[in-house]
């Protein structure tokens, strides 16, 4: 009688048909509204930003594969990810130079440095974003562009978030803060809170369908 063994592998064990490039293309298409929505309002500054943080990206992750004697990955859709996602937290008017700078700093340094996709410990987006405020400061709190005319009729307030309105004026102003947005089935975000346009927009709906974005929140009785 033969000895059957028992053969232990690493995970994972449990595969699904959708493939790391097949997500990332997924979520870029899902930013695809907002980013065309940008260009609307701010105008073909913000699409040059744009087009310029996504070649920076592509660009560093070539590189890095080539000097890391590596496949190149730059069809897996990261790269064009982090190109996007980096662009939308600039300025519409920022010179297009900055944003591939930034851009090849956060893939090479944000992610290729740490072993390239899946091992990267920080969001690359914000690594190049963090870096370019510390680079160039000016331009990153300047360069911002008016919305068009008819946009921009509506009166907008900013204030301080409920946890700064909290450390210096105490429970009872920051209650007062967030109290109007208590009753909301889909709460608003906290004044001075940036919008998520990538997840309460058209593109978050496609995302939700495919589960790579949360939902609303259900609420049970």
């Amino acid at each position: 009688m033969s000895e059957r063994r028992f053969v232990v592998t690493p995970g994972p064990h449990l595969h699904a048909e959708d493939s790391t490039a097949r997500i990332m293309w997924w979520v870029n298409a899902s930013l695809a509204p907002a980013l065309l929505w940008g260009v609307f309002v701010f105008g073909l500054g913000a699409l040059a930003v744009v087009a310029a943080s996504i070649a920076g990206a592509l660009a560093a992750e070539a590189l890095a594969a080539r000097a890391l004697k590596r496949p190149a990955s730059i069809r897996d859709g990261s790269a064009v990810c982090t190109g996007l996602l980096l662009a939308f937290t600039l300025p519409p008017l920022l010179p297009w130079w900055m944003a591939a700078v930034g851009a090849l700093f956060a893939v090479l340094i944000g992610k290729m440095i740490f072993g390239g996709l899946g091992y990267n410990l920080f969001n690359p987006a914000l690594i190049g974003r963090a870096f370019m405020m510390a680079t160039f400061p000016l331009a990153m709190t300047t360069r911002w562009a008016v919305p068009r005319a008819w946009l921009a009729a509506p009166d907008a307030i900013t204030t301080a978030t409920p946890l700064a309105v909290l450390k210096e004026h105490g429970l009872a102003a920051a209650l007062a803060v967030v109290t109007p947005h208590a009753a909301a089935p889909w709460p608003a975000p906290a004044p001075g809170a940036p919008a998520r346009l990538d997840r309460r927009g058209v593109g978050g709906a496609g995302g939700a369908r495919r589960r790579r974005v949360d939902g609303p929140p259900h609420h049970h009785r």
